[in-house]
C-alpha cells in the first residue's frame, strides 16, 4: 500500500480511547470529512499531536461529533491545555477514560 498523507491543518483534534489491559487507540479527527483515524497504542501519534499543538479532544466531544453530528470545539478553547504538556497529558488520560 502507498503512504497516506494528511495536511496538519486538516486535523481538527486528537483523542484517545481505552479498551482495558493497556490497549488504547490514538485518534486523529478530520472535521472536514468527518473522519476518525485510529492507531493502536501509538505514543508517536500523541507526540505528533503535541508537537503540532493539535488539541486533545475529550471523549464526550469526540462521541458527540462522531455519532450525533455536533461540531468539535473551536481551537481557541484549548489555550490552557496547549500551554502545558502536563495539562495536555492529563486531558489525554481523561479522553482515554471517556471524559
Amino acid at each position: 500500500m502507498s503512504p497516506v498523507s494528511i495536511a496538519v491543518d486538516e486535523v481538527a483534534g486528537c483523542s484517545r480511547s481505552c479498551f482495558g489491559d493497556g490497549v488504547w487507540d490514538a485518534e486523529l479527527l478530520v472535521a472536514r470529512t468527518g473522519t476518525q483515524i485510529s492507531l493502536r497504542n501509538s505514543k508517536e501519534l500523541i507526540e505528533w499531536c503535541w508537537s503540532n499543538r493539535i488539541p486533545m479532544i475529550s471523549g464526550n466531544d469526540r462521541r458527540q461529533w462522531l455519532y450525533k453530528g455536533a461540531s468539535l470545539p473551536d481551537r481557541s478553547e484549548f489555550s490552557e491545555q496547549l500551554a502545558s504538556r502536563k495539562n495536555y497529558d492529563a486531558q489525554a488520560k481523561q479522553s482515554c477514560l471517556g471524559y
